[in-house]
């Protein structure tokens, strides 16, 4: 669930969207996988969708004002590529470190 919902969440923060259920929804794939993947956890559909939208809201509260810095490039080649690997990813992920450790430094 949560692989299926970060893309679509990390690609409406880089767009400046407003990361709520009704636009998650829009990513209708990604959507059917979450949804998919919780039906056995959470059999009654609307207690899925509000536990889908719990995740989405808290997702959304815990990520650090500087952590947009590191979705920035990875949504970017995710629509320049449609997809990107682990490697790139953790290359992100050092990028966002060092610059945070040169800054409190």
């Amino acid at each position: 669930m949560s692989i299926a919902l970060a893309g679509p969440c990390a690609e409406l923060l880089h767009r400046e969207i407003p990361c709520v259920t009704p636009n998650v929804q829009q990513f209708t794939v990604n959507w059917a996988q979450a949804w998919k993947a919780t039906r056995f956890v959470w059999k009654e559909e609307t207690w899925r969708l509000n536990q889908l939208s719990q995740w989405i809201h808290s997702a959304l509260a815990i990520i650090p004002d500087g952590l947009l810095d590191f979705y920035t490039p990875i949504v970017a080649l995710l629509l320049e590529r449609g997809k990107i690997t682990g490697v790139e990813v953790q290359a992100a992920w050092d990028q966002l470190k060092a610059t945070e450790e040169a800054n409190s430094s």
